[in-house]
């Protein structure tokens, strides 16, 4: 497959691929707007991302080789951080308003049909959806507020149903691909870590205590592992990349250096490990095995890279 990243060079960023090689990078934009926040359909064929322009962003949709853009959304509200269903159809995505509340709406991929799923005065997250598509998990609160909770939404927006109430922070909701649990980052006091539970909110299971922040969960796509960032969030010591089995054993450390190590993701085999580091003097993208071997530098260039996407080969 090919990562797509964004690269910000004098002030203006846009949508990249690159083999994981680092060879033969090609520019999917070229526009004189900004895009952010890419996301592979699961059939490999296209990317989604949001374009900035006129104070607003709105969706677009372009294939893996650049030809074909073609625009989802309009308006503006700004329409962030897309994310495809499972079965490719359709993407769900953050609605912000002019005064930041945020709410989650789907539109198909064609940008035909939109539709409004959530409706709260505070803020509402895409997390992820459910491997059936028939539910996506989202997080709703005002962060340093109103405590943020996880809950689960109908594709179809009915059926909302709460499966976290406490005075912790709960962020980034994820279901493993067999669908039988969620893991999530939980906020107790001033420290960060992973957690699973049930899809209807039982069992809650906590699988990292560690003085650090753990955030961020990533299932493996086998469902065996769980990837995460551990550092602090909010100044030193810097993050590192960790995998550990879907019980919290057996942690292993990607990274281990005085660099951040940052935004990892999964190959389409689970057998490696894109992320972003800034060892050099800028950001740059990396890949390294799920085994913490054969580390590569894939791309070199006086630019920032970052937000690493991994999509299958079609």
């Amino acid at each position: 497959g090919k990562i797509a990243f964004i690269r910000n060079r004098d002030d203006a960023t846009d949508v990249f691929v690159v083999n994981p090689s680092g060879m033969t990078p090609i520019n999917l934009t070229s526009s004189r707007a900004n895009e952010l926040y890419v996301d592979w359909s699961p059939n490999g064929r296209h990317i989604v991302f949001t374009r900035f322009g006129k104070g607003a962003g709105n969706l677009f949709r372009v294939s893996r080789s650049g030809n074909g853009v073609r625009r989802l959304t309009a308006g503006r509200p700004s329409d962030e951080a897309p994310l495809w269903s499972p079965d490719g159809s359709t993407i769900a995505f953050d609605r912000i308003r002019g005064d930041g509340q945020a709410n989650v709406w789907v539109v198909d991929a064609r940008g035909e049909a939109i539709t409004r799923l959530t409706n709260n005065d505070l803020g509402d997250h895409v997390g992820g959806w459910s491997p059936d598509g028939t539910t996506i998990a989202i997080y709703r609160g005002v962060l340093d507020t109103e405590q943020f909770d996880i809950w689960v939404v109908n594709a179809d927006g009915s059926g909302e149903v709460q499966l976290t109430n406490d005075p912790a922070d709960e962020f980034s909701p994820a279901y493993s691909p067999d669908g039988t649990k969620i893991a999530f980052m939980r906020r107790l006091g001033d420290q960060w870590d992973i957690f699973v539970m049930n899809p209807d909110g039982t069992d809650v299971t906590q699988l990292t205590d560690d003085p650090l922040d753990d955030a961020f969960p990533q299932w493996s796509p086998q469902g065996d592992r769980i990837l995460f960032s551990r550092g602090r969030l909010e100044g030193l010591p810097r993050l590192d990349v960790i995998v550990m089995n879907t019980n919290g054993s057996d942690e292993l450390a990607l990274t281990t250096r005085s660099a951040d190590d940052f935004s990892p993701t999964w190959s389409p085999d689970g057998r490696w490990v894109s992320f972003v580091s800034d060892r050099s003097s800028n950001w740059e993208l990396y890949v390294i095995g799920a085994d913490a071997e054969r580390l590569n530098r894939i791309t070199r260039t006086s630019a920032f890279e970052f937000d690493p996407a991994w999509g299958i080969r079609p």
